[in-house]
């Protein structure tokens, strides 16, 4: 008889019971209790709706969260005004409050002041110094050097508040 027969043959019987007591009692699962978990429902057109049953219905919150409120608007999806009006963003500020956006849609650098009434617009699309041909990113830098990162043109310019190029680098491909 090999030698791992002999031990198992060796031990107490009552050893043996205890171990395997132990082991079915902790692989037993957990019995689910209701509210446990999310709740999962297929509806009609194949999508699966997700319930959390321990989670607060969102009317039992309470209006302090439900509600939103404005710090600081600028821009709009109504009216004709092209300056007001925005595809994706990124926005810098500086210390002075003056904000600078980006408008990815438009290709232009707008600037709004701190209750973000529109000023100018210093960059816009084109070719030419201080021009873009279509932007991901803006990064302010001393308050007085705003980068722009042109996808389209493959290049990185600087421009001061007044939107002059006064710096840059043109990747090579």
């Amino acid at each position: 008889m090999p030698k791992c027969h002999a031990e198992v043959a060796d031990t107490p019987p009552t050893l043996l019971a205890l171990t395997l007591i132990t082991a079915l009692v902790s692989c037993e699962s957990e019995s689910a209790s209701p509210g446990r978990g999310p709740l999962r429902e297929t509806l009609p057109n194949g999508a699966v709706l997700v319930r959390y049953p321990d989670l607060p219905a969102i009317d039992s919150v309470g209006p302090e969260v439900a509600e939103a409120h404005v710090d600081l608007q600028f821009g709009s999806v109504d009216g004709s005004d092209p300056n007001l009006t925005f595809g994706a963003i990124r926005v810098q500020a500086a210390s002075d409050g003056t904000i600078y956006v980006l408008d990815q849609q438009a290709a232009e650098v707008r600037v709004f002041d701190s209750d973000g009434r529109y000023l100018r617009t210093i960059v816009r699309q084109g070719e030419g110094p201080g021009e873009i041909g279509g932007a991901n990113g803006i990064f302010l830098s001393r308050d007085t050097l705003l980068w722009i990162n042109d996808t389209r043109q493959r290049t990185i310019i600087g421009v001061d508040a007044d939107g002059e190029e006064v710096g840059g680098s043109r990747s090579r491909s």
